[in-house]
């Protein structure tokens, strides 16, 4: 598939964040499948699974609005204070506010005080599909993270914000599944640019999950897609950079 170059219009950036916007306003759908009764399980199960990421993209819209950059993929850059996940930021965007009050940010993530709050699953973080396969097993992780680096949404060493995505929207990831994961949600820790494999579920890690045949991405568009494992690996990389100046064919 052929990466060449190409911009975002800032009209473009305007139409579709208002368009996001919108659907922000009209509110919030989540399909909550019957797992043992649905003989679509899969099916219900993946799309579970694609209206979670659309929820963390909302309400990373929303937090972005909020403060005109994103959260930092370790809460601060300051070594005289404690870092923190995005995941915590994003919590009052996600309707648990009560949370995220209880969360001392004077401490690490695994502190005395925070460490009482590491037994807290977080659903919205969870793939349905994952969790079917992990049955009886009260998951503390989240399936869902972001990649980090320089050249990705979320810079490790400064401030990023939407404006900073000079790509199209509709080909830049924000989040990604990560099948295996044994992050806890509230852990500031994800994968790096660098680290990640530019192939769907490949061995180590890499963007993966137990779906058949792909994985999920949510896009700075708001969309969310399913990438095929046989996605090729430079158009994965492009998905992956917020300002490469790449164009990606149709995946």
């Amino acid at each position: 598939m052929d990466v060449g170059n190409k911009q975002e219009t800032g009209i473009g950036f305007i139409l579709r964040t208002v368009m996001f916007l919108m659907l922000a306003g009209i509110g919030i759908f989540i399909f909550m499948p019957t797992v043992n009764e649905n003989p679509n399980r899969w099916h219900s199960n993946l799309e579970h699974c694609r209206n979670n990421l659309r929820t963390l993209g909302i309400a990373l819209h929303e937090y972005h609005g909020n403060h005109q950059i994103l959260p930092l993929p370790r809460g601060n850059f300051s070594t005289q204070h404690p870092h923190f996940s995005w995941r915590v930021a994003l919590l009052p965007s996600l309707g648990q506010t009560q949370l995220y009050d209880r969360y001392n940010f004077n401490e690490t993530w695994d502190g005395q005080g925070n460490s009482k709050l590491h037994h807290i699953p977080l659903e919205i973080l969870l793939c349905p599909e994952t969790s079917n396969i992990r049955k009886n097993t009260q998951r503390t992780v989240t399936d869902y993270i972001i990649v980090t680096g320089e050249e990705t949404l979320f810079n490790e060493d400064q401030p990023t914000s939407f404006m900073d995505v000079k790509d199209e929207l509709s080909n830049t990831i924000m989040f990604g599944e990560m099948a295996n994961s044994d992050i806890h949600w509230m852990e500031p820790r994800d994968v790096n640019f660098i680290e990640i494999s530019k192939r769907i579920n490949a061995d180590g890690a890499s963007i993966s999950s137990a779906h058949e045949g792909g994985a999920n991405v949510a896009l700075v568009d708001g969309s969310v897609r399913f990438l095929s494992e046989e996605i090729e690996p430079d158009v994965l990389r492009a998905l992956m950079t917020k300002s490469g100046g790449e164009t990606v064919d149709e995946f």
